[in-house]
């Protein structure tokens, strides 16, 4: 690759998929700030990685037909695929093949998907806003390793934790990590390849964040509740996502809010973006605090609420 990869990654991926060059057309006016150079520098460090243009592309292809593949499934059932997580767990979270190339692919849309571009944008907000000079940060579910990256590299807190189950994801974390932190700041980070749901990665985080963990998840709540305990009294917690419905073959049911009709009967409510994140304001515990980031489509007007429970 010449001096702009991310044009050519575009052009590779137009090459195969038309509709998705269409998609992506105009791609370099979304960009804003230093996020053009900020994508130049991962698809270095991914071909660092051994990967080649026609790898990437196909990565990211992948991902994008399995989340179309879920999607369709979703809007002809309205239901999962799945709903335990050890359904999903040795074709996902355990294959190594999969989470390597998914996690690629992930990471690319980061920049090439608008919904995650604000994702992207509202973490940088929030962390600057909520994370205490010297405090403790904590991510669960950290996969491709970009956010906990631009965490460390932001420098406002002292000590970071990476909490994931799959060690796919928590090496590549950490190559991340090396490859783009000094030696001292490399130094200020932890991995824990533990599932948070069954055991806590410690207590008494400062700033705690996930960003689309708990639609991956059997039971949000209960995880939401356990932020308390892993939280200090004040302590921010952030978790967030886009506004959209089973995208990924991951993806388990979340628990039913009911909405009531005008005729007094009442029916399900099975869209995640609607049902999980009054829950996350109501879940967090007291002493935290929650921010939420309600995404869609090409909106990049993102609906923030927070709440002190203090």
């Amino acid at each position: 690759m010449e001096t702009n990869d991310l044009q050519t990654l575009v052009a590779q991926i137009a090459a195969q998929r038309p509709m998705q060059g269409k998609y992506l057309r105009g791609l370099s006016e979304q960009l804003i700030d230093d996020e053009a150079a900020d994508c130049e520098r991962l698809l270095q460090f991914y071909l660092l990685q051994g990967e080649t243009v026609a790898s990437l592309a196909e990565a990211y292809l992948m991902f994008c037909d399995d989340t179309m593949e879920e999607t369709k499934y979703f809007i002809e059932h309205d239901d999962y695929r799945y709903h335990k997580f050890s359904e999903v767990a040795a074709n996902v979270y355990f294959d190594e093949s999969y989470m390597w190339k998914y996690m690629i692919g992930l990471g690319l849309s980061l920049y090439l998907w608008p919904q995650h571009r604000a994702c992207l944008r509202f973490f940088s907000e929030a962390y600057e806003k909520y994370a205490p000079a010297g405090g403790t940060y904590l991510e669960i579910g950290p996969g491709h390793g970009k956010y906990f990256c631009d965490a460390v590299r932001m420098g406002r807190c002292s000590a970071y934790t990476a909490a994931d189950l799959s060690e796919t994801s928590l090496r590549m974390t950490q190559q991340l990590l090396q490859h783009f932190l000094t030696e001292e700041e490399f130094c200020q980070c932890q991995f824990q390849c533990t599932d948070v749901t069954k055991q806590a990665p410690g207590a008494g985080y400062d700033f705690i964040t996930m960003c689309e963990v708990l639609e991956h998840v059997e039971e949000p709540l209960r995880l939401l509740g356990s932020l308390r305990s892993m939280s200090i009294r004040g302590g921010a917690c952030v978790p967030f996502r886009t506004r959209q419905r089973a995208g990924q073959r991951s993806h388990l049911p979340v628990p039913h809010r009911r909405r009531r009709r005008r005729n007094g009967r009442s029916r399900r409510i099975r869209n995640p973006g609607k049902a999980l994140l009054p829950y996350a304001e109501a879940h967090a515990g007291k002493g935290c605090e929650v921010q939420r980031c309600h995404l869609g489509g090409d909106v990049f007007d993102r609906k923030m609420k927070a709440r002190n429970f203090s």
